[in-house]
Parts: structure tokens; sequence; C-alpha cells
């Protein structure tokens, strides 16, 4: 979908692997899964990169709701 109401927020574009904007993010998801006991985490070596689809994604739903919403849409 091309909207070009969404030009100008850079959360709407593709998200480059090497990007570490979503550190925080993947801080976030690293402590809570510590946290919680998830077992999960060590498959992944107990650590979930910034550069992973799912610290990306809660990057956009925290900076972008928006656009957020309208991929779950």
């Amino acid at each position: 979908m091309h909207l070009a109401e969404y030009r100008e927020n850079p959360h709407a574009w593709v998200k480059l692997w090497k990007h570490h904007a979503a550190q925080p993010e993947a801080d976030q998801i690293n402590e809570t899964a510590r946290r919680t006991g998830q077992t999960w985490l060590d498959r992944y070596g107990r650590k979930i990169s910034s550069e992973w689809f799912f610290s990306k994604v809660l990057q956009i739903l925290n900076e972008a709701p928006e656009i957020y919403q309208q991929q779950t849409a």
C-alpha cells in the first residue's frame, strides 16, 4: 500500500536489518522475557537483537501507533 499521507513518516518505510534504533525495544523484550522466565529466549542466545523483526515492530507501535494500526488492519 502506498499512501502519500505516510510519505514523510520513516516508520512507514522498509526497516533495514542493520539499523539499531529499536535497541530500547529489544532491551524491553529481553528484560520482560527474563523477568517472566521465558524459556524461548534460550533459543536465541538469551538475547533478542534490535536488528530483528520483533524489536522493530515494537518500535513502530511505540513511536508511530498510527502506522502500526495500518499494518495490522
